[in-house]
């Protein structure tokens, strides 16, 4: 660590990459896992601070860890030519992750110092201890807004969930949106907030109100899109699809920058600039993300089909059975209902066939009063896997079972697989082609732009829309 009062340009952006790989490295295993404290990868946060482009003023760094958002964006700001102040009010949880924050931020104050700047900070605790004040005011009085939140689930009953239902009239899932929603009521007028936060809020019906109240109250002004959701926190071992949110206090912009990567280290691969309303989809009150021009033209063409599923009087639903939970109930011995599960479907194949898993959990489930609501009747229907490899250069493969494939009248599937059902099913060449009508290019690249690539939920699929049956 240098402590010369003028660094080079570079060495002061190392510093504070290495101060907060310290803050992380002095953290447990069970205390990460306990805060969700999974800090900014060094070439992550150069795309964040990229995309945030601060240009002074009052700048929020809300579950800061060892400071290398505010901090960094802070030391690009003094370093250029505006005279313009800054001043960082940061938040973090973990008391002895504050004193990394006061190390980073040292080294900003004599950065600033030594070319005549102004700047100052606060540290403070808990975030979320502010919502009561915040959330009542139409806005608050920062420039920027810079974060990385936590992530995990919350219940309706938790006090900032009773806090947004009582002024907002819903509340959010989980922690990472209670700080997006929290940061956007602290932001003045045409105020940024630049956020590194799961896709999933993107679609579904848990974040439906949170979506909504967004469309209303502010702007999404840019999106930037990682291919692998493997890489961004490699050495924390995350697989979960993070995406970079600009959102701004302001009526929505027409347009919608779209930057698409490989990876932190790589240049955007695709710059698009998308109609928001293609984007922000007001008929099914979803947010479309697609990484390059064929995602985004497959997904207008499924968009433009004239059928749903439930046109065809078809339902598609997820599998009852959480192996943990009824392990006791399955057996190898082909015992009671037929059981399949996701790592046991060979999808190489129109129709259905097991494949041998040495995880496999058995194949067959004992029925009793606590297994029966869980099973269907030995029918036609179509299988997807809901959760794929990121490897997976194909997700939207599906397989017909059909009733002759069925060893018992009874059928139990995992949950980890999706599973469309109905009456025009009985038809088996309809089942088949619809099965591969799914399958196609174009609805792979469709939910990918629809859901990304983690997993394909049964409100997802209910988006795909459908030909006509004599042309499936």
């Amino acid at each position: 660590m240098k402590n010369g009062l003028a660094l080079e340009t570079a060495d002061i952006f190392e510093d504070i990459a290495r101060i907060s790989h310290f803050a992380s490295q002095s953290l447990s295993l069970a205390k990460k896992k306990e805060y969700a404290a999974y800090y900014t990868p060094k070439a992550l946060s150069e795309h964040i601070i990229c995309v945030a482009n601060y240009q002074g003023g009052k700048l929020g760094d809300k579950g800061a860890g060892g400071g290398i958002l505010s901090a960094s964006a802070a030391a690009r700001h003094i370093l250029s030519a505006s005279k313009k102040p800054c001043f960082i009010s940061a938040n973090e949880i973990i008391p002895e992750i504050q004193q990394f924050l006061e190390q980073s931020y040292s080294l900003i104050s004599r950065q600033a110092e030594s070319l005549n700047k102004m700047f100052d900070y606060k540290i403070a605790g808990d975030f979320l201890m502010v919502a009561g004040e915040a959330i009542a005011k139409p806005y608050g009085d920062y420039d920027s807004i810079i974060i990385n939140p936590p992530y995990f689930k919350i219940s309706p009953k938790n006090t900032f969930n009773q806090i947004i239902k009582a002024h907002l009239g819903f509340t959010v899932p989980n922690i990472y949106s209670a700080f997006i929603l929290l940061s956007l009521h602290l932001l003045k007028p045409k105020g940024a907030l630049t956020a590194l936060v799961p896709r999933s809020f993107f679609n579904g019906s848990y974040h439906k109100s949170f979506r909504r109240y967004i469309r209303q109250h502010y702007s999404i002004d840019s999106i930037t899109r990682y291919r692998s959701r493997s890489n961004l926190f490699k050495l924390d071992n995350i697989l979960q699809e993070n995406v970079i949110v600009k959102f701004t206090k302001r009526h929505q912009v027409p347009q919608i920058t779209v930057f698409t990567c490989t990876d932190p280290d790589s240049e955007p691969e695709h710059n698009m600039l998308l109609p928001s309303e293609l984007l922000l989809d007001n008929d099914k009150e979803i947010f479309v993300l697609p990484a390059d021009h064929d995602e985004l033209n497959a997904y207008k063409r499924i968009k433009e089909m004239p059928c749903s599923l439930a046109d065809y009087g078809l339902s598609i639903s997820t599998g009852k059975v959480v192996e943990y939970r009824h392990k006791q109930s399955l057996n190898n011995f082909n015992i009671g209902a037929m059981y399949i599960e996701a790592k046991c479907l060979d999808t190489n194949y129109d129709t259905y066939r097991k494949k041998h898993s040495s995880r496999s959990h058995g194949n067959a489930m004992h029925i009793n009063e606590t297994t029966l609501p869980l099973l269907l009747e030995a029918q036609n229907v179509i299988l997807l896997k809901r959760i794929s490899s990121n490897s997976d250069k194909q997700r939207m493969k599906c397989s017909v079972l059909r009733q002759s494939d069925c060893i018992s009248d009874k059928v139990a599937l995992s949950n980890h697989l999706q599973y469309i059902s109905g009456e025009v099913l009985k038809d088996t060449q309809f089942s088949l082609r619809l099965a591969r009508y799914l399958s196609s290019p174009d609805v792979e690249l469709a939910m990918r732009a629809i859901n990304g690539t983690t997993q394909i939920n049964a409100s997802d699929m209910s988006l795909i829309r459908l030909p006509f049956l004599s042309e499936v």
